[in-house]
């Protein structure tokens, strides 16, 4: 029985690298141990980008390395690639929004089988609404909000699907139509198997406000 479970034993990660530690053997002039020849193989890793201490420019520093940066990809949706957070202003952070009224989800299931799209985007409406309600009761006037930062949404939705940023459009078209200039923001869709109470949409945001 001893055998037997030493032949269905999973190799650790050193014994698969065996070829390689008799190669380092030779070259070292003595059999490392795990440890040390882990150790090897992360220096190994770490040497086809070294990191170092440089005073030179980032842009420098990429054309040595032979990376060229892409062009910057274009928005697919309702948001800003990137945006810069305002000087002296706080950030305050919404937790995930999930829609709920009187302390019950309003609608359950995966988009687009049980939720279809059009009430999926409502639902991320109504995570805005809450968010905003949220906000204004942690500053007080939301004539303080000086720029909506960044969302975070999550669709609950079948394999396959894709439409993760028609969904959150919802809320980010909500946030532009109610602020203006204010509510553009940068964000994140992705899709999940499920969220919490089952709901099909859950949304996180951050605000910038006046101190």
């Amino acid at each position: 029985m001893r055998a037997s479970r030493q032949l269905h034993q999973c190799p650790t990660r050193a014994e698969r690298c065996v070829p390689y530690r008799i190669r380092f053997a030779r070259q070292a002039g003595g059999f490392p141990t795990p440890g040390i020849f882990m150790a090897h193989l992360q220096r190994m890793a770490r040497s086809a980008y070294p990191v170092r201490e440089t005073n030179m420019s980032i842009t420098a520093r990429l054309d040595e390395l032979g990376l060229t940066l892409p062009p910057p990809p274009a928005p697919v949706a309702s948001y800003l690639p990137s945006l810069a957070v305002p000087p002296n202003t706080a950030l305050i952070c919404i937790s995930g929004q999930i829609p709920i009224e009187n302390g019950h989800p309003v609608a359950t299931g995966q988009v687009p089988g049980e939720v279809p799209l059009d009430r999926a985007r409502a639902l991320a409406e109504r995570c805005t609404l809450q968010a905003l309600s949220a906000l204004q009761a942690q500053i007080g006037d939301l004539d303080r909000l000086i720029q909506t930062v960044r969302l975070e949404g999550f669709v609950a939705c079948h394999p396959g699907f894709g439409e993760h940023p028609a969904v959150i459009n919802g809320a980010s078209e909500l946030l532009e139509t109610i602020l203006g200039e204010r509510g553009r923001h940068a964000r994140m869709a992705v899709g999940v198997p499920s969220l919490p109470l089952n709901v099909p949409v859950e949304i996180a945001f951050i605000f910038a406000v006046k101190m």
